[in-house]
């Protein structure tokens, strides 16, 4: 099979599958390590990677990298709630930090924790700060699990090019919808030299 055809298999069957249940119960860093390396595996059997998140994000538009799923999944499932109303209980004892002593319990802290990595907070139950500091109602936010998504990918980004200083593709001018589009064209014509030039994109 082609390598966009294994992104499409892996992200219907198997990273579903793998990730059944993570916007309410949380995955620790190893698991979203054996996850990374088995979809790697699937999709360019043999080979290894330097930046196990950038070729991810390079081979599909961020979802195929399972904390950016799992990120649009605790987006997705905490509007939805949301939307339906809070319980009463949940509304009465909010607090806009976690409610063990800064530890994470229960899936309204694990949702917290998410909107925390990516630099948002929230304000009461239906509120959201961004992290350029502006607020968003949950409700009337039509982009905001897009937003999220565009968020996380960019967050892994800048988390590859602080560990890895040749990573350097966003402050060289090359933007990542612009290589991710080339990578995508080249692999429809030639998925040997598309697997070059993911080596390249990914490393920098």
């Amino acid at each position: 099979f082609a390598v966009r055809d294994k992104v499409t298999m892996v992200k219907t069957a198997g990273l579903s599958r793998s990730l059944f249940g993570a916007h309410v119960d949380a995955l620790n860093c190893r698991q979203l390590r054996a996850i990374r390396m088995n979809i790697r595996a699937s999709l360019w059997p043999g080979k290894t990677s330097v930046s196990p998140t950038g070729c991810l994000l390079v081979a599909d538009k961020g979802e195929l990298e399972p904390w950016v799923s799992i990120v649009k999944r605790t987006v997705v499932n905490w509007k939805r709630r949301v939307q339906a109303g809070l319980p009463d209980y949940v509304v009465r004892t909010w607090t806009d930090g976690f409610t063990a002593k800064s530890r994470v319990k229960g899936p309204v802290d694990y949702a917290k924790r998410i909107l925390g990595f990516l630099g948002w907070r929230t304000e009461g139950g239906g509120r959201i700060i961004d992290h350029k500091g502006q607020g968003h109602d949950v409700i009337k936010r039509y982009n905001m699990v897009p937003s999220a998504v565009s968020r996380a990918r960019q967050v892994l980004r800048g988390r590859n090019e602080k560990c890895r200083r040749n990573y350097k593709g966003v402050a060289s001018g090359v933007g990542e919808r612009t290589a991710t589009r080339y990578y995508r064209n080249v692999a429809k014509k030639d998925q040997k030299r598309a697997g070059a030039l993911r080596t390249v994109l990914r490393d920098g």
